[in-house]
């Protein structure tokens, strides 16, 4: 039993590293969000479901691992608070601390999102304002191009004015 908590305790430790690369990464969304910056939003949703991936990977080893101290299955319902019950000390005490530190994370992470989120859904509202402003003029700005957006290979442009040249 032993080895098996030192190895939960390994997993745990790359969890909170993990995590600690959510929040950093749910930081610069929200930080990119602000700037306007579309690459770096992109970069930082894509560093985040990676993340995710990690993370739900983690989970399948942790899981096992839990039936190796637990028994035969993880009972429903089983909690990071319920296997401390269950461990002696020095392992007890360790993971108290981890389970602190992944809340304290996971509560900054879950602050920051919603704030991202506002912020998100605010930059949607003036798009979609300003879309709508311009969606009854789209029609006549539209006449004479493709619906590529391009102008027609037959468009010919005339002068509007002949300069002193001819």
């Amino acid at each position: 039993m032993h080895n098996a908590l030192e190895s939960l305790l390994a997993l745990l430790e790359e969890e909170i590293a993990r995590q600690e690369r959510v929040l950093a990464a749910t930081r610069a969304q929200g930080k990119a969000a602000r700037d306007r910056d579309m690459k770096a939003l992109e970069t930082q949703t894509a560093a985040l479901m990676a993340l995710a991936q990690e993370s739900a990977h983690a989970e399948v080893a942790r899981k096992r691992l839990l039936c190796k101290i637990l028994g035969t299955g993880i009972p429903d319902g089983a909690t990071l608070g319920g296997i401390i019950a269950l461990a002696p000390e020095p392992f007890a005490s360790r993971l108290r601390e981890f389970q602190a530190r992944l809340k304290n994370l996971l509560h900054a992470t879950r602050e920051e999102t919603r704030t991202n989120t506002v912020v998100m859904r605010l930059s949607l509202r003036v798009v979609g304002r300003a879309l709508s402003a311009v969606e009854p003029y789209r029609q006549a700005c539209s006449a004479g191009y493709a619906a590529n957006g391009q102008e027609p290979a037959s468009t010919t442009w005339l002068p509007a004015l002949i300069d002193q040249k001819g």
